[in-house]
């Protein structure tokens, strides 16, 4: 380990450290909490570059401007509720960018996540996690819905899409980052939009930026990223 805290010891604030070629995790709290995670380099770690044990808490409520690849995952994730992992870069790693496992939850938004060895965010770490109808289910991150796509339009250049997602919660657009199992990463976030009460959602996006892949955030919780790839049922239409 680089970094490890047990216990009921606090590690204070992590900021601004190089770690590198450990042969475990980079940073490991379990059971313990930091003040802020901000601003580390941590590469070429055999096990996760960052990785948040069960009970454990970022005091702050947010790891943010870290870079984290080359690594067995970028972060492995089994906090409580409450923290942000936000504006990272999250890259080249060897399995997921982002495993959310056991009872945890994170926010995960804004970040730079691409080129990783599995998915970009990955609930339960064990792959692709298909939607459930009335996404009743539990585990990581409540296991919530990805964004599914149902229609396409070309509007003056822009492209519209539409489709369904967890009433109310907040759909990110991310371009960048395709992944071999044809559901995206995200290596650069485009633009957010709410779904409304009965999960519908409608985003523009500028055609430069296509194709993209989404999540969807509510609560405390963010999605895996949505099929990267159009389904082939998807309608494309000039409605200039």
């Amino acid at each position: 380990y680089g970094v490890w805290v047990a216990g009921s010891a606090q590690a204070g604030s992590l900021l601004l450290n190089t770690i590198c070629d450990t042969t475990g995790d980079g940073v490991f709290l379990c059971l313990s909490a930091a003040d802020h995670i901000q601003s580390n380099t941590i590469t070429d770690c055999d096990g996760a570059g960052l990785h948040i044990g069960p009970e454990s808490d970022v005091f702050s409520g947010s790891v943010t401007d870290n870079e984290l690849s080359g690594n067995g995952s970028g972060v492995c994730w089994e906090g409580v509720p409450g923290t942000w992992l936000w504006s990272n870069d999250i890259h080249d790693n060897q399995g997921a960018g982002v495993a959310v496992v056991g009872d945890g939850h994170l926010l995960i938004l804004f970040n730079s996540t691409y080129d990783n060895g599995g998915l970009g965010i990955d609930l339960g770490n064990d792959g692709v996690t298909a939607n459930d109808v009335d996404d009743l289910d539990t585990g990581p991150n409540d296991l919530l819905n990805f964004p599914q796509v149902t229609s396409i339009q070309m509007v003056g250049g822009d492209y519209v899409l539409q489709g369904t997602a967890p009433p109310d919660c907040v759909v990110d657009v991310y371009s960048g980052g395709s992944d071999p199992s044809g559901y995206g990463e995200g290596e650069a976030w485009v633009t957010s939009e709410f779904a409304d009460s009965a999960g519908a959602f409608t985003v523009t996006v500028p055609s430069a930026e296509m194709p993209v892949s989404m999540t969807a955030s509510l609560g405390a919780d963010t999605s895996e990223f949505s099929a990267w790839k159009k389904p082939t049922a998807l309608v494309l239409q000039d409605a200039t």
